[in-house]
């Protein structure tokens, strides 16, 4: 039974995407090996200035749930392409959700809609990038206010190159619905 905002679900129960929905942290090591690995947590750690404790813990998490696979030089992010409540967990996914870690404008806009609601717009990156939906009329499209559109658009921005690289947003056809 959850306690407040406290989700006591165990990580075995979990599915991958799940996961990463629920660990900004996780994700954000994630995405971060997503676009430059295979590398190491020192590499890591160093390169993004994190707490190397967590990082491990992170990245320990993460190839417990099969998303990190270890190599010679260091771990590689497995491709995931997992779908929640009809919303797709992709890469991409992964590094707008890591947003939360940086910015306090998504952490409202998670606490207040939920963090499908911030996966939901990265289906929306292609439309955004080519100018088709504006930041505006992507709050309408994925069920928040205009302000919290706004948010979520610089969001997707602040990771465009990590949506760039991932192979199930980059080549989508653009979702302007």
């Amino acid at each position: 039974m959850p306690l407040g905002n406290v989700d006591l679900r165990s990580d075995r129960t979990r599915s991958p995407g799940g996961f990463l929905l629920d660990e900004p942290e996780a994700s954000h090591l994630y995405a971060w090996l997503y676009g430059n690995g295979p590398a190491t947590v020192e590499a890591y750690v160093e390169a993004v200035d994190v707490n190397d404790r967590q990082a491990r813990l992170a990245a320990n998490r993460l190839h417990a749930h099969g998303l990190l696979e270890e190599t010679g030089t260091g771990y590689r992010a497995e491709p995931i392409d997992e779908e929640i409540e009809g919303v797709r967990i992709t890469p991409g996914v992964a590094a707008v959700v890591a947003n939360q870690l940086e910015n306090y404008a998504v952490r409202k806009l998670v606490r207040r809609h939920g963090v499908l609601a911030l996966a939901r717009a990265a289906e929306r990156w292609p439309a955004i990038r080519d100018g088709e939906l504006t930041s505006r009329e992507l709050g309408d499209r994925i069920g928040v206010g205009q302000h919290d559109g706004v948010t979520a658009t610089n969001a997707l921005r602040a990771v465009g190159d990590y949506l760039e690289r991932d192979p199930e947003l980059a080549d989508a056809a653009p979702r302007a619905d």
